[in-house]
């Protein structure tokens, strides 16, 4: 659990506050899902998600251990295939797979 120092207030009595763990998913986010930002962009589509409810396509709302752990492997290897030179459309490739692929066979 990760705490933030905060004025004392009736709010936070003890001068702590809790930071809830933030995980942006980026592993289904490939080149053509980009939305190019300039003077004429009003608005952008964001989906942020709290509990662990079903969501309306009955998937589940929230991430488990597991699945956090698992997601968080995949991105670090991605970032490590950037590293070593593989091009975007390479690597785009493998968000897509990662992606459209039911977690329980990967």
């Amino acid at each position: 659990m990760e705490f933030k120092r905060v004025h004392k207030t009736a709010q936070h009595p003890t001068g702590l506050a809790y930071l809830p763990s933030l995980y942006v998913q980026e592993i289904g986010l490939t080149s053509e899902k980009y939305i190019h930002v300039n003077d004429t962009v009003t608005s952008v589509p964001l989906r942020i998600g709290f509990d662990r409810s079903i969501d309306e396509d009955g998937s589940d709302g929230g991430l488990t251990p597991a699945r956090w752990r698992l997601l968080r492997h995949f991105t670090t290897a991605l970032e490590a295939q950037s590293e070593l030179g593989f091009d975007q459309s390479d690597i785009d490739d493998l968000r897509r797979l990662i992606a459209d692929t039911n977690v329980t066979l990967l």
